[in-house]
């Protein structure tokens, strides 16, 4: 796989396609920088984006496409072969994007990364919910284990995680 910054797995409930993008080949440029840059070419009636600049955290930015928009937000903080990221998940996410974001997470079975989720903006601060690797968890037991600690049943061929 190519280097990308970022990764956007979308929601199609939000009027687009369901897909994963891959955003990004510069390793010097700012996460936040890419994000706003795409966010500018794809979200242009937003005009939350308009507000932020490169000096905001990459994860503030992310929080918008979540909520506002459901995607799934990957930033790849990769580093001297070191294979590392973050993963954002939106509060709802429907089947397909679920299905997207395990194929998407075998792919990078070979990062270490943690997750973020149940992300709220609380006096201009994020918060929510960080899970870390657990020894050499990959990214999909790390996120199954998330699931499972919610109650929710991470078997697509019976019933997809809901509400997070």
């Amino acid at each position: 796989m190519e280097f990308f910054k970022l990764a956007i797995i979308h929601n199609e409930l939000n009027g687009g396609d369901e897909k994963v993008e891959f955003v990004g080949c510069d390793v010097d440029s700012l996460h936040s920088e890419v994000l706003l840059d795409y966010a500018s070419k794809n979200y242009s009636e937003c005009k939350i984006f308009q507000k932020l600049n490169y000096r905001h955290s990459a994860e503030l930015i992310s929080f918008f496409f979540l909520k506002l928009f459901g995607d799934i937000v990957f930033l790849n903080t990769s580093r001297d072969g070191d294979l590392t990221g973050i993963l954002l998940l939106p509060d709802q996410m429907p089947e397909l994007q679920v299905k997207l974001l395990r194929k998407f997470l075998q792919k990078i079975s070979n990062f270490s990364i943690y997750l973020q989720a149940d992300l709220n903006l609380v006096d201009g601060l994020l918060e929510g919910t960080e899970v870390f690797p657990i020894g050499r968890e990959e990214p999909l037991q790390l996120v199954e284990r998330f699931w499972q600690s919610r109650g929710l049943n991470t078997n697509l061929e019976n019933e997809k995680p809901r509400k997070i």
